[in-house]
């Protein structure tokens, strides 16, 4: 087990003195270098497993006015997002085809006011979401046994995906889980979950604002990108181009060949998690015949 963390550890630092994040401070946002496509997908990082933390984006977000995207979005997918709804027997079955783990819908949540650390005499809502059905087993082992799975073993790639912190080493497993499952679920979901906002309500200088993130849209528009190539029929990358567009106005052919630099760095590393894992020539073949 140390030899794997220590293993995950160095490579992470070699590549980290060549990568150039994804997400810069809040105060200080530069915007990256035409073709800096983040580079993510390649590593192996040195996991500090968390449990999972609520985003101060979306503590903001409850206290502030509200997002317009949301569920008034026509692209919302809710049995992607909260699993709430009424669903049928073939939206179910079609969503198991795509997906690692079967549709366990949501029945509710359970919510609670708590105060907000950083913002005095404002509150956020912190709300769990209440399963049909238990949690898949791995969700109950430690860290290091999760870590020592999740290289081989594709659902606990995918625990650990939602369990780390981190937006680089989220992104990393994630691309795992989906190469080793062979489904575009997993990146459809973190899409959808994580990379669907084009705008961050932020603390700046004492005050709330709406942040632009084409950063973060040109993330969406990679994962939509390989999604679709792998057959996802929700995926639509066109869409996802097009707010990067309006969004990054004179800078989008940077943010759109980040964009592009993405979709080759993740479907490389898929290509070669599938081939030293389980041998698999699935996306390399996508490669091959793009």
């Amino acid at each position: 087990m140390m030899r794997i963390v220590l293993i995950l550890s160095l490579a992470f630092s070699l590549v980290a003195l060549w990568v150039a994040t994804i997400r810069p401070p809040v105060e200080q946002r530069p915007e990256p270098a035409a073709g800096d496509a983040g580079r993510v997908a390649s590593r192996a990082p040195a996991v500090t497993a968390q449990p999972p933390v609520d985003e101060r984006a979306e503590m903001i977000r409850q206290t502030a006015a509200p997002d317009e995207k949301n569920q008034a979005d026509p692209g919302f997918d809710p049995m992607l997002v909260t699993g709430l709804g009424d669903f049928n027997a073939e939206e179910i079955e079609r969503y198991n085809r795509l997906h690692l783990l079967p549709f366990n819908p949501a029945i509710g949540r359970d919510c609670e006011d708590r105060p907000d650390p950083q913002l005095p005499g404002r509150s956020y809502t912190s709300c769990t979401t209440v399963r049909e059905r238990p949690a898949h087993p791995y969700s109950e082992l430690g860290d290091e046994v999760l870590l020592s799975l999740a290289e081989h073993d594709a659902a606990a790639a995918l625990m650990l995906g939602r369990r780390v912190a981190g937006e680089d080493e989220r992104l990393y497993w994630y691309l795992r889980a989906a190469a080793l499952s062979e489904k575009s679920g997993p990146l459809m979901a973190l899409a959808e979950q994580r990379y669907r906002d084009s705008m961050d309500l932020r603390l700046v200088r004492g005050e709330l604002r709406r942040v632009p993130r084409p950063d973060r849209i040109a993330v969406r528009v990679a994962l939509d990108t390989v999604a679709g190539r792998m057959g996802d029929p929700r995926a639509n990358p066109d869409r996802w181009r097009g707010v990067l567009r309006s969004l990054a106005a004179d800078r989008a052919p940077t943010y759109l060949a980040q964009a592009d630099a993405l979709v080759a760095e993740f479907l490389g590393a898929m290509a070669r998690t599938q081939r030293e894992i389980t041998g698999s020539v699935q996306i390399q073949e996508i490669i091959d015949n793009a």
